[in-house]
């Protein structure tokens, strides 16, 4: 199944069984679906409202349980629909596995603050956030911009390190010394993140991926201005 943050499709391409309207947004960055541990048919998805809400206190981070023994095996979102976790939040969301392999990180990050919320999946569901602060705060760069709401956020494959883009929507560029890509120590036993090291980037950071053996770091760029030249850098 797929979503885009405010449905749910099958694999036939139908609308799943109670899967419309999430409260996400199909602009946003970030929605990701993570298979719940030690369960071969529930399905956590995590979805989050877009910069087009206009930062309010209304954007949050909720999350709906899809179970695919349901419907015949086509899948249906369960009642644990729409389930508030926090606001307001930013785009950006990961997850990456517990040290142990079998359990799972999910990190989100606050809107207007320097927090990331760091949850764990479980067999047993998702355990109460644990609130790091951290690296700049996501808020409003200088002038009439969406700095730092749009960009993903992803971790190393080793679950080492933690990257997060901060796009500055307005024109995609981000004011002078304001960091547009921040890199974090990511500790994959007990889900803390330390050591920021900022990069400033000409354009924004937007997409942001590890190579597979976690020695590099690519940044793609976005910008809804033609004049402005889209790029993909390599760290």
């Amino acid at each position: 199944f797929y979503t885009e943050g405010t449905t749910i499709w099958n694999k036939n391409h139908a609308v799943m069984s109670n899967g419309f309207g999430l409260n996400g947004n199909n602009s946003t960055t970030q929605t990701i679906i993570v298979p719940q541990p030690k369960h071969d048919s529930l399905f956590y998805v995590f979805s989050m409202d877009g910069a087009s809400i206009g930062f309010s206190t209304d954007s949050a981070l909720r999350y709906s349980v899809v179970n695919m023994k349901l419907a015949g095996g086509l899948g249906a979102v369960t009642s644990e629909k729409n389930v508030f976790l926090m606001r307001p939040t930013t785009e950006k969301i990961s997850a990456v596995h517990h040290c142990n392999v079998v359990d799972i990180w999910i990190i989100a990050h606050q809107w207007n603050s320097d927090a990331f919320y760091v949850y764990l999946l479980s067999k047993n569901g998702l355990s109460d956030p644990i609130i790091i602060n951290v690296g700049r705060v996501h808020n409003y760069a200088p002038g009439p911009s969406k700095g730092c709401f749009p960009g993903q956020m992803k971790a190393s494959p080793n679950g080492a390190n933690l990257a997060v883009g901060c796009w500055k929507a307005s024109g995609g560029l981000i004011a002078d010394g304001i960091p547009s890509i921040e890199i974090f120590d990511f500790d994959n036993a007990s889900g803390m993140i330390s050591n920021p090291i900022f990069i400033s980037h000409p354009n924004g950071g937007y997409g942001i991926e590890f190579s597979p053996d976690n020695s590099k770091l690519y940044v793609s760029t976005l910008s809804g201005e033609v004049s402005i030249i889209k790029k993909l850098s390599q760290f």
